[in-house]
């Protein structure tokens, strides 16, 4: 079982954020060896970001194309999520996955979107507080 627990590094001393929780947990593996992994916390993409995506930017594209939401979500992702990978020295064409996007690479890939939609198929797509009349 993979636990994960938030916590800061200063002068070299972790301080959890929920210290009781991480000493609960940690009683799990009394007596065993256990491997800790440390990496920068990247919080998830926040749920309204994740609503106005799918309920708007996707909703919208969908009713224009025809497509149906998951077809049109590829498609989009596959215009701006390509990335490369590096296999045994060649390089292979891969799609990044909308979750495991950051708050900031969301909006970035959003307004892309949003660009695509209003210049190729002169749809606009209202920002997520903007009311729709």
């Amino acid at each position: 079982m993979k636990l994960k627990h938030l916590a800061s590094v200063i002068d070299g001393r972790v301080t959890f954020k929920h210290k009781d929780r991480f000493l609960e947990d940690a009683k799990r593996y009394e007596g065993k060896a256990i491997e800790v992994t440390m990496k920068e916390y990247q919080p998830n993409r926040s749920n309204p970001l994740n609503q106005y995506y799918w309920g708007v930017v996707i909703k919208l594209l969908s009713e224009y194309t025809g497509f149906n939401k998951d077809d049109t979500h590829e498609l989009m992702k596959g215009l701006y999520l390509r990335t490369k990978k590096e296999v045994n020295g060649k390089l292979y064409d891969t799609v990044k996955s909308t979750t495991k996007i950051n708050n900031k690479q969301m909006i970035i890939y959003i307004e892309k979107i949003k660009q695509f939609a209003a210049e190729e198929l002169q749809v606009y797509i209202p920002d997520p507080h903007e009311s729709i009349n």
